[in-house]
């Protein structure tokens, strides 16, 4: 009976180690249609920091195409006809910033889209007195390496907290800086992508909203 339990927990460790990593939870991906001449979704839903935009051809596609973000912070190369098929695929996991894009063959025709990405509150960091925001991957920036922060607290003016800042998260709240955060206040958190090398950004993000726990 004993040899019979240790082949049982032998045989249920390896199926687990052979379980692919990606079936443990994929990062959420929204699928965007390359067609002649247009991108389906135009304006896909809001996607939360941590997701993936893919392009893909649409099977009656047979026009040059690319994916090219107007501010310079991405893009898929140059139009071609085998652009966002299987062999040549394309997608970004974007930091928080509002970006239009276009292709460069048909923007005359208005060949335009728009992805929109919110900044998230870190699991677990939400209290009474503050949370961790976070706007980019700490190691992976394909959209930006420097961003813009700022917040609104209630209905009150934006007020810059961060500027061109390299980092890809911040305390907000801690040692009451940029504010006393308190609980029965409303707080919004907007960010913009840009890179080093750019001198052009992406559009303010859409408001992160944070109500702290009593």
């Amino acid at each position: 009976m004993r040899n019979r339990r240790k082949v049982g927990v032998l045989v249920l460790t390896a199926a687990a180690l052979m379980v692919p990593p990606l079936a443990f939870g994929d990062p959420p991906t929204t699928q965007i249609t390359v067609k002649d001449d247009s991108f389906s979704p135009r304006e896909p839903a809001v996607m939360k920091f941590g997701g993936r935009f893919s392009w893909q051809r649409a099977a009656n596609a047979t026009n040059e195409h690319n994916v090219h973000q107007a501010a310079g912070l991405f893009s898929s190369g140059n139009p071609t006809t085998t652009s966002f098929t299987p062999a040549h695929p394309y997608s970004i996991s974007p930091s928080a910033g509002t970006y239009t894009y276009f292709c460069d063959a048909h923007r005359a025709l208005n060949m335009v889209g728009k992805i929109k990405v919110r900044a998230i509150v870190e699991t677990g960091t939400l209290t009474s007195n503050g949370f961790r925001v976070r706007w980019a991957s700490a190691t992976s920036k394909p959209t930006g390496t420097r961003f813009d922060v700022r917040f609104q607290v209630g209905n009150g003016p934006w007020t810059t907290w961060r500027n061109d800042t390299t980092s890809s998260d911040g305390a907000f709240g801690s040692g009451n800086k940029p504010v006393h955060v308190m609980p029965g206040h409303t707080y919004r958190i907007e960010v913009r992508s840009e890179k080093q090398q750019v001198s052009k950004h992406s559009d303010w993000s859409p408001p992160l909203v944070v109500n702290p726990p009593s």
